[in-house]
Order: C-alpha cells, then sequence, then structure tokens
C-alpha cells in the first residue's frame, strides 16, 4: 500500500469514505441541466467543460449549495454539494502544506485558513498552493468516477 501512495501525486480517499460521498452527486443529462441555469452561466459550463462551477437554478438563485459541470465529453452534468468542494480543497492545502513541511497540525490548519483567505480577497490569477488546491478540487472528472461507487440504475430523466 505504501508504494501506490507513493506514485499518486496526491493523498486518496479511503474506499468507505468514496462510497459515502457517491451518495451525495448527481448526474444529469446537460440539456435537463443547462435549462435551469441563467445564459451566461451556461455559456461558462459549455466553454470549460471538466470544471465544477456555482450552480445556480433561475427559480432559484440563492446561495448555491452545488458546484455543477459538464464531463470533458459534454455527454452528463454533474451535480457536487459546495459542502464536498470545500472540504475537497482543504484536504489538497492540507497536503500541500505536509509537502511544505509543516508538520503541526495547527500549523497546517492555520496555513490553509491564510490561503482561503488570500484567494478569497483576491481571487485573481497568481501562483498559489490554493488555486491548486481549488482546480483539482473542482474537477469533474473525479467527481464522476466516485459514481462507479454507487449501484443505481439510470433513469428517463438521467439522475442517478
Amino acid at each position: 500500500m505504501e508504494k501506490k501512495e507513493q506514485e499518486n501525486q496526491h493523498p486518496a480517499i479511503k474506499g468507505t469514505l468514496e462510497s459515502s460521498l457517491a451518495e451525495h452527486i448527481y448526474v444529469y443529462s446537460p440539456a435537463t441541466a443547462l435549462d435551469q441555469v441563467e445564459d451566461d452561466m451556461r455559456q461558462w459550463y459549455n466553454w470549460q467543460p471538466g470544471v465544477l462551477f456555482p450552480y445556480k437554478k433561475i427559480f432559484d438563485p440563492s446561495v448555491p449549495t452545488y458546484y455543477g459541470g459538464l464531463t470533458t465529453n459534454k455527454a452528463h452534468f454533474v451535480l457536487v454539494p459546495v459542502d464536498l468542494i470545500h472540504a475537497r480543497r482543504r484536504n489538497y492545502l492540507r497536503y500541500l502544506a505536509k509537502c511544505m513541511g509543516m508538520k503541526d497540525p495547527a500549523q497546517c490548519d492555520a496555513y490553509c485558513e491564510e490561503a482561503m483567505r488570500e484567494i478569497v480577497e483576491n481571487p485573481s490569477p497568481r501562483s498559489h498552493p490554493a488555486f491548486e488546491a481549488d482546480a483539482l478540487a473542482r474537477q469533474v472528472a473525479y467527481w464522476a468516477g466516485l459514481l462507479s461507487y454507487r449501484q443505481e440504475p439510470q433513469t428517463a430523466g438521467w439522475r442517478w
């Protein structure tokens, strides 16, 4: 097992956790999901397939509770709860902090909080570990891959 972890660039999530995370991920046909969002957001989803963006429905533009995005081949639209995205982002930040030699859990947590605060205050693109963590957390392929842990048949609306 140690060799497998060395081969991966980033830490893996345990199988039991993957199974429970998969229960909270939804897949729709692109038409079903995109018909419910504003034109501006529809363009972003189509322009950058493979990346999750905040998902707001036209009829309920409240704070997004999901991130959504098309798979790279634009065959499916994946919805992931925002809490899972934030948790995965923090997991990557902790991993990056450990790679930089931070061993103290309190120091690592403080670094993660500061990094997230920095990108919220100034989201302009620049070299920052928090941006790498955010990009990795918002990859549609990862979340779509978790669906293999679910054993549910596809329905007419493509909601699994």
